[in-house]
């Protein structure tokens, strides 16, 4: 029979083992919640890094659905061209002196105009007018983003007539100009992109400039793009309708800087794209041996008088796809 002493130890005994077992389910316990714990916020990680894919998948999406518009191809070549019934000034018009540029965002409409108009500040819009200029130029753009559009331009009879000049005379920019629907004529250089870049030549009608005599030798351009200037611009669906003793009914760049010496020079990013380009020495001149990036694609083109389509020193700076003679439709550069 046990004694009183034994049966102390051996309470004792099953005493610290029931509390070495406590002591170790409460460790277990603890481990337990530090693992709920870790992969809560485990859970809350991933939660979050899910919602982070989504948004990126949201964005790959849109640019995915940017770059496929951007590689939409452009429209067919038109089979029509502008004329005297699509270009020019419309309506009841005012007469009106010559006019400079107050502020910027003016509107200056339905003004027959005898003399210029001197756009001097950002934002003009110039529309539905009639400028008559017997020398000189008809609109001088020095300034940012001018619209000009339903004008008509007449110019002549002498060297140095002009319809729209991007120039900075008095300033140094003249970045976004768009010249549209006008109806020009009387030039030796109907546009001239002679500062700045990313402007719009589109939808004009061209004809009849100043005529060509061996005493003053004029340099005549139904678009002209002053080198290091006018780049990345886009010239589309233009009639420029000259004659095979004008310079050229483009010319893009300049070849005086090619001695590796002075500026860039050349014609940069330029797209050239769907008009119809009568006459010249050459049709469309590319000039300065840094041409680079410029697209000329879908022109009709001819009548030159030495038979050239595209001359110059740039012309390796271009791609050139579906243009065609004007006279016969058939493939040439």
């Amino acid at each position: 029979m046990a004694t009183n002493i034994e049966l102390i130890d051996g309470i004792s005994a099953s005493s610290k083992s029931i509390t070495s077992k406590a002591a170790a389910l409460k460790t277990q316990v603890t481990a337990l919640e530090a693992l709920k714990t870790s992969q809560a916020a485990t859970i809350v990680t991933l939660q979050a890094e899910i919602l982070t894919l989504k948004a990126q998948i949201v964005t790959l999406e849109a640019r995915i659905a940017e770059l496929e518009a951007g590689t939409t191809p452009p429209p067919p070549p038109t089979l029509t061209w502008p004329d005297a019934t699509t270009t020019g000034a419309k309506g009841v018009l005012v007469a009106s002196g010559s006019i400079t540029t107050t502020a910027a965002g003016q509107i200056i409409e339905l003004k027959n105009v005898t003399g210029y108009i001197y756009v001097r500040h950002n934002n003009v819009i110039v529309r539905n007018c009639k400028v008559t200029r017997n020398a000189d130029v008809c609109i001088l753009v020095e300034a940012d983003d001018c619209l000009v559009e339903d004008c008509t331009l007449i110019g002549g009879p002498n060297a140095g007539s002009r319809g729209v000049v991007f120039e900075g005379v008095t300033q140094t920019s003249a970045n976004r100009g768009t010249v549209r629907r006008c109806n020009i004529s009387g030039y030796e250089d109907g546009v001239v992109l002679g500062t700045g870049s990313y402007h719009k030549v589109m939808d004009n009608y061209f004809h009849h400039p100043i005529a060509y005599t061996a005493s003053n030798d004029p340099h005549i351009d139904g678009i002209q793009l002053h080198g290091g200037s006018g780049n990345y611009s886009l010239i589309e669906h233009n009639n420029i309708d000259g004659y095979p003793e004008v310079s050229s009914s483009m010319t893009c760049g300049n070849r005086s800087f090619d001695d590796g010496v002075g500026e860039k020079q050349g014609a940069m990013g330029l797209v050239i794209r769907n008009n119809r380009m009568n006459g010249g020495t050459s049709v469309l001149y590319i000039e300065g041996m840094d041409s680079a990036g410029n697209q000329v694609t879908d022109n009709l083109m001819g009548n030159s008088i030495y038979g050239n389509y595209i001359s110059g020193t740039g012309i390796g700076g271009a791609v050139y796809s579906g243009n065609k003679d004007i006279n016969t439709g058939n493939p040439i550069l």
